[in-house]
C-alpha cells in the first residue's frame, strides 16, 4: 500500500483577494509514517516552502510586492506544517 500523500500547500494559503477555488495548487509529495524523523520533516518542510513560493508567485503575478509574497509564502508554508503535523 502506497502511504504517500499529496498536500497542497498553496490551497492552505489563503490569499485574501482571492476565494479558495481560485488558488493555485502545488502538490507536495510525503510519507506519513517518517514524519518522527527531524531530518525527514525539515526534507518535507523545504519542499513546502518551494512549492508556496512557486504558487505564490503564480497569485500574485502582476502585482508582486516583497511583502505580499512574503506573507503569501508564509502562511501557505504555516498552514501545510500544520496540516501535515495533524
Amino acid at each position: 500500500m502506497n502511504r504517500t500523500k499529496l498536500f497542497s500547500a498553496a490551497l492552505a494559503a489563503s490569499i485574501a483577494t482571492l476565494s479558495a477555488a481560485q488558488a493555485s495548487q502545488v502538490p507536495v509529495s510525503y510519507d506519513p509514517s517518517r514524519m518522527d524523523d527531524p531530518t525527514y520533516v525539515s526534507e518535507v518542510r523545504s519542499e513546502v516552502v518551494r512549492a508556496a513560493r512557486k504558487a505564490c508567485r503564480k497569485e500574485l503575478a502582476g502585482t508582486y510586492r516583497y511583502s505580499s509574497f512574503s506573507s503569501c509564502v508564509d502562511d501557505a508554508v504555516d498552514r501545510a506544517m500544520t496540516k501535515i503535523s495533524a
